[in-house]
């Protein structure tokens, strides 16, 4: 993949990737936890990788906009919660 071009989709992802727009365009009517982030895909190429809870049903977009850019989204049903220390209290 041209260089220049994996730049531009990467600086369009750190342009809205903290909108409630592209969380809605990615994550649908989801509710769990969720990390999203932008990877590589398996070819190589930018791709959306989302990690959702394990037992999610719900379908994702195969692909989302990134400005003119139309990058495919990759999801994992592996994401884990953090689990709270123990209060000092």
């Amino acid at each position: 993949m041209d260089q220049d071009l994996e730049v531009k989709i990467q600086l369009e992802y750190h342009k809205i990737s903290t909108t409630s727009q592209f969380h809605q365009e990615v994550m649908g009517d989801y509710e769990g936890a969720y990390a999203v982030g932008i990877s590589r895909g398996e070819d190589g190429r930018p791709c959306i990788y989302v990690s959702v809870l394990p037992d999610t049903a719900q379908d994702f977009p195969e692909h989302v906009s990134l400005g003119e850019y139309k990058v495919p989204v990759i999801v994992a049903k592996n994401f884990k919660p953090l689990t709270p220390l123990a209060s000092s209290e």
